[in-house]
């Protein structure tokens, strides 16, 4: 008999398998702290998935397509939170690590990705792919996350700008004619999404202090980024 799927079960990355899940490991009376720990765990995971490789039958990116999966999953994000904008930014760093021809650290006697796929064109291609998938998700969650009622300008400025520096941090921002025109190029989106803070939210609400500094900061990192 086929195992009825409900929100206590998370698909593997092909869609085949399912297991059940403790759906009081973060307790809906507690969602708030339970989006904490799970983006900590997230993040956590993301780290450790550098050095694991792929399946053999599914492919180097099995695991993290199975994260992107779980994620929407997860029935108790909070609207106003923006708490998954921060579990999938923490994939930005993984994908980019992934395509390095070597990866920043390795474990002994482990073949991880660069060396299992990292020659094959079609590997570089699929972390485009997933790299753009998380990126999306990211700007529906933002968009979202300004129509939800009551939501908090501060906690919409923060994660937006949180978004600008981890493309900073980990897209090539070196000027040059072809980019600089290319509206989706990271230096120019990175540049809208401070515009967005700036021109949208920041004259619509009384911002605090610190988020305010932090816009002033990553307006100017953007600037002079070379």
């Amino acid at each position: 008999e086929e195992e009825e799927d409900d929100d206590t079960t998370v698909k593997d990355a092909d869609g085949t398998a399912a297991k059940k899940v403790d759906p009081s490991f973060f307790s809906s009376d507690k969602a708030a702290d339970g989006e904490a720990r799970l983006v900590k765990a997230i993040q956590k995971f993301a780290g450790s998935l550098v050095v694991v490789p792929g399946r053999p039958d599914h492919g180097p990116f099995y695991l993290v397509q199975g994260l992107l999966n779980a994620l929407p999953r997860y029935k108790f994000w909070q609207p106003r939170s923006g708490k998954r904008v921060e579990a999938y930014l923490a994939l930005i760093p993984l994908l980019a690590a992934f395509a390095q021809r070597s990866l920043p650290y390795s474990t002994p006697d482990v073949e991880a990705n660069d060396v299992l796929y990292g020659g094959e064109p079609e590997y570089g291609t699929q972390v485009k792919t997933h790299l753009a998938a998380v990126v999306s998700r990211i700007v529906v969650d933002l968009t979202d996350l300004a129509k939800a009622q009551d939501h908090d300008p501060d906690v919409r400025a923060t994660r937006v700008l949180d978004f600008v520096n981890v493309i900073h941090a980990h897209f090539d921002f070196k000027e040059n004619d072809s980019s600089d025109k290319d509206s989706a190029s990271p230096r120019a989106f990175a540049a809208k999404l401070v515009g967005l803070v700036q021109n949208k939210v920041k004259p619509n609400a009384k911002l605090h202090k610190d988020t305010l500094a932090y816009l002033d900061a990553t307006a100017t990192l953007v600037a002079t980024a070379t």
